[in-house]
């Protein structure tokens, strides 16, 4: 907290009565502010909760409503987000070469994973899904760095 039992002690002390309470009343409010930002914390992180058991995608302003940017839980949180951002676009550019590759070969076969009329035209536009997802995570894994995303991030917290 923003005072400790020296603080107190030290107003309890004062002989002006009218200070004491003006200071007490300060502090009083002090705490207070401190504990509805806790209880926002805290119905903030059970609604992650909520939102993860049931596969829910929370919109950024909602993930972090009552952190404040300056603290240690807001700057992990957003480590943790850059970090994960890279394992997804490792996947995705996985599946870009998974996607290429079988319907590629299905196209080349003229043997289509989806057997209708329109099955060439579907892997065709997988094959072009497959292209953009490799191209997109291969940016962000191989030529963004982590660093620079987390110096981009705390330099945003400061301004």
């Amino acid at each position: 907290m923003n005072f400790s039992l020296n603080d107190i002690r030290e107003i309890l002390n004062n002989q002006n009565n009218e200070s004491r309470i003006y200071r007490l009343e300060q502090k009083l409010e002090i705490v207070k502010s401190q504990m509805n930002n806790l209880q926002e914390v805290i119905a903030t992180i059970e609604q992650s909760i909520i939102a993860e058991r049931e596969n829910i995608y929370m919109v950024e302003k909602d993930m972090f409503k009552g952190v404040k940017k300056e603290d240690d839980v807001y700057k992990s949180m957003q480590s943790l987000t850059i970090l994960f951002s890279k394992i997804v676009n490792l996947i995705f550019f996985i599946l870009g070469f998974v996607l290429i590759y079988y319907h590629g070969r299905a196209y080349l076969n003229n043997q289509p994973i989806f057997p209708s009329p329109a099955g060439n035209t579907i892997s065709l536009i997988f094959i072009v899904f497959g292209v953009v997802s490799i191209l997109t995570s291969s940016y962000t894994l191989f030529f963004t760095k982590i660093r620079k995303q987390l110096e981009i991030a705390n330099k945003r917290k400061k301004s």
